[in-house]
């Protein structure tokens, strides 16, 4: 996170699974959000549940949008195209 601050140029979008090691993606998020550098970011939150709980606690952290992780490789192509075209 901190190496994002000495970037000339940030992404424009942010791919965030919920379950990483060492920091949890809404762990992450939360430190996202409180960057006053960063916090404009969008991040879409990705899990292999679609809880309703899981899904909740990503927008009320500030996530921009939720998707739950396709069972299969073609739906994983379609996702990325649907987030290149629509972010």
């Amino acid at each position: 996170l901190e190496q994002l601050h000495v970037m000339t140029t940030l992404p424009t979008l942010v791919l965030l699974d919920v379950n990483m090691p060492r920091m949890n993606g809404f762990e992450f998020l939360q430190q996202v959000r409180t960057s006053e550098f960063l916090r404009s970011l969008p991040v879409v939150m990705f899990s292999t549940s679609g809880a309703a709980k899981t899904v909740k606690e990503a927008y009320e952290r500030g996530a921009n949008s939720f998707i739950e992780k396709p069972k299969d490789f073609f739906q994983l192509g379609e996702i990325v195209q649907g987030l290149r075209r629509y972010w």
